[in-house]
């Protein structure tokens, strides 16, 4: 496992021993900032807030290729 909850979201900042640094890599997986928002687009909990600002500041968020 690469990530570790710390109570307050998911800390990226752990690689997973080889060939990453850091985790951030999953993040380009989800490919969508609106997987942790509720359906009108607002965050329910701050980790929710910074995990859908996190994924969105990637650039490859679904919305944005199509």
């Amino acid at each position: 496992i690469v990530t570790r909850n710390t109570g307050h979201g998911i800390d990226f900042s752990r690689g997973n021993g080889f060939d990453q640094k850091d985790s951030n890599y999953i993040i380009i997986r989800y490919l969508d900032s609106g997987f942790f928002l509720e359906k009108d687009g607002t965050a329910p909990t701050e980790w929710q807030k910074t995990a859908a600002e996190r994924t969105a500041a990637f650039k490859y968020d679904v919305n944005q290729l199509v």
